[in-house]
């Protein structure tokens, strides 16, 4: 995955705005975690006429996956 983009519900009284919105999001920073290859630093960003929001910036350091023994 390197990008995503949806339609969002968006409300905000302060920005005056309630609606359906873009939204995106972006990954990247591949790691490796136990053996895995993920997207370790994503984004997200509502598209507003104002100009764009970042909302979500995300940086994973640790990954524990759920194991079956």
């Amino acid at each position: 995955m390197v990008s995503l983009e949806t339609r969002r519900y968006y409300d905000s009284k302060k920005r005056g705005y309630t609606g359906r919105l873009v939204d995106s999001g972006r990954a990247g920073g591949y790691r490796e975690f136990e053996g895995i290859r993920i997207p370790a630093i994503s984004t997200v960003t509502w598209k507003l006429k104002e100009g764009d929001y970042t909302w979500l910036k995300l940086e994973l350091t640790e990954v524990n996956y759920n194991k079956i023994e």
